[in-house]
């Protein structure tokens, strides 16, 4: 029973005496600036915020397979694509591409393994380099 009302008083003293030994921040510390510089570049960091076709193009060639999202970034990536380059290329280049895209965006969609997912990061890019090839 002793030992019942004497535990918060302990725990109540630590937490103060942990808190008072804590420096305070002063006025002048930033936070700290993120480990990516891409991100204080400019650069897109998920092809969520892709609005174009260029960057589209660009934010498809980062794509690797390490990244946490890679699959979710794989078919979003390829939509857009889907989405902005009718405009942006030729017919014929379009047609040729639109069904590869399509091809990888429903393989990324049900990709399971790794190995799987660079198969398709890897057809991604090959039919951005086709994309660029035609608009050059």
């Amino acid at each position: 029973m002793k030992f019942t009302k004497f535990a918060p008083i302990v725990l109540a003293t630590a937490l103060l005496v942990g808190c008072a030994a804590t420096p305070q921040a002063g006025e002048s510390v930033e936070p700290s600036t993120p480990a990516s510089s891409s991100a204080d570049a400019g650069a897109i960091t998920s092809s969520s915020r892709v609005t174009s076709l260029d960057e589209a193009l660009t934010f498809a060639a980062t794509i690797t397979a390490d990244m946490s999202s890679a699959k979710y970034e794989v078919v979003n990536t390829s939509s857009k694509l889907l989405e902005f380059a009718p405009g942006e290329v030729s017919d014929a280049v379009f047609a040729e591409v639109q069904p590869e895209l399509e091809t990888i965006v429903a393989d990324a969609k049900a990709s399971v393994t790794r190995d799987e997912l660079v198969t398709q990061i890897e057809a991604l890019q090959g039919v951005v380099a086709q994309i660029e090839t035609a608009r050059a």
